[in-house]
């Protein structure tokens, strides 16, 4: 093929635009902001869509029902202050906590030869029995009291009565008190019925433990007037004597009771295994309640296990 023959390739054109090409379509910039307009302004306004919240007005609020009138009415009447109202209710007088009665021992029985038994059957004694030992919080002096009573007394089926009343070494009232509650449980218990009882032998000795408590305002009372007390083993400010409350166990042979922590004057010698309770705390020296009437003491910590 001849050089002649073929396509020459053509010269590219060039374009130099007017002035008038390059000045902004403001015609289809314009056409854009009134589409954006109606969008954004116009059409929430013609299909009523409320797009932030429409500050109150003072048109009239619609009237309520006659189911709601009423009840506001009712609610009305029912108002503190209002004619017509109920008085309000009596503060409650304060509560008499009645005593805790439990079964602690059936020490021994006696069967229908009269010979005594060590070892003894359990008859169901609290269903008779508990009421009526309840009852002892109406003997004189009872009422108001706070300790344990230790009440031991025979149970006899032969003749279906109850006798030899007396008073156990666990008792923490008064001994005075004592004995009185035991003459006042003689007296109570001795018409108490007890033939419908189920029993394997003619008659138990047995010992209850009868718990009296303070009136609830009573225990109110004399929590606001005594200092703070701490969990036993929680160590006070040294010299300063913190109240404290529970029992334990004396661990030494003998335990040496002073009037002052240290060098107080000696007042009891506690043996071995003698349960006290624990009523303050004075650095390493507890103040223990160590008899039967209640008289207080300091003892060294480490001669009560703690």
């Amino acid at each position: 093929m001849s050089v002649s023959n073929r396509k020459r390739p053509r010269a590219p054109a060039i374009v130099i635009p007017s002035q008038a090409d390059e000045q902004p379509r403001f015609g289809r910039v314009g056409a854009i902001a009134a589409v954006g307009f109606v969008v954004g302004v116009a059409w929430p306004s013609l299909a009523r869509l409320e797009l932030v919240p429409q500050p109150p007005t003072d048109s009239p609020a619609p009237s309520l029902s006659a189911s709601t009138a009423a009840m506001g009415s009712a609610l009305t009447e029912m108002a503190p202050g209002s004619q017509g109202s109920p008085p309000a209710p009596a503060a409650p007088a304060a509560k008499t906590l009645g005593p805790k009665v439990r079964l602690v021992d059936i020490v021994s029985c006696v069967d229908a030869d009269g010979k005594k038994r060590q070892r003894c059957d359990a008859p169901a004694l609290d269903g008779a029995l508990a009421e009526p030992l309840k009852g002892l919080l109406a003997c004189d002096g009872a009422e108001g009291q706070s300790g344990a009573l230790s009440l031991g007394f025979d149970v006899d089926f032969a003749n279906g009565s109850l006798s030899r009343f007396t008073v156990g070494r666990s008792t923490t009232l008064d001994a005075a008190l004592a004995r009185s509650l035991a003459e006042c449980a003689k007296s109570k218990l001795t018409q108490v019925d007890v033939s419908a009882i189920e029993h394997g032998h003619a008659s138990y000795r047995v010992f209850y433990l009868i718990e009296f408590s303070r009136s609830v305002s009573e225990t109110s009372s004399s929590r606001a007037l005594s200092p703070p007390e701490l969990p036993i083993g929680a160590v006070p400010t040294e010299g300063e004597l913190q109240g404290q409350s529970g029992r334990a166990t004396v661990t030494w042979d003998v335990a040496i009771v002073r009037k002052a922590p240290k060098d107080g004057a000696i007042l009891a010698r506690v043996l071995g295994g003698t349960r006290v309770v624990v009523t303050g705390r004075q650095g390493d020296w507890y103040r223990i309640k160590y008899n039967a009437k209640g008289d207080e003491g300091f003892v060294f910590k480490s001669a009560i296990g703690l």
